[in-house]
């Protein structure tokens, strides 16, 4: 009986652990964002300098900084510059195919516009 207790304690505690990993949207830290992007408005640039940060400069010649992380279809964008007062990191779709990079800033997003943004890599 105790063999029996023990053998379903040891597979609910793995089906747990499983669970538990599963509701994780893994990070991917694989440099895809790293580089220019420019809107394809000309209204804006985005400078991801590593994993973790980027700069947003607007055409008006200001500039703010941004720290992010992202899994395979959701940005998480948090305001980190010097405005910084009550700001929240906000998760936002994009689709990132051959150097041309969409991000849905319609649900806000501290800085920027609430629309669908679309940007182009600088070469």
């Amino acid at each position: 009986m105790k063999k029996l207790l023990y053998t379903g304690l040891a597979a609910i505690a793995i089906l747990i652990m499983f669970g538990l990993n599963s509701c994780n949207d893994p990070k991917l830290p694989d440099g895809r964002f790293i580089g220019t992007w420019i809107s394809t408005d000309l209204t804006d640039t985005l400078c991801f300098e590593n994993e973790a940060e980027f700069i947003r400069l607007r055409a008006t010649g200001f500039y703010d900084y941004f720290d992010y992380s992202y899994t395979k279809d959701s940005i998480t964008v948090a305001y980190t510059g010097p405005m910084k007062i009550l700001t929240r990191p906000t998760t936002h779709r994009y689709i990132l195919e051959n150097g041309k990079l969409m991000i849905d800033f319609t649900n806000e997003c501290f800085g920027f516009d609430k629309k669908v943004m679309n940007y182009k890599k600088k070469n």
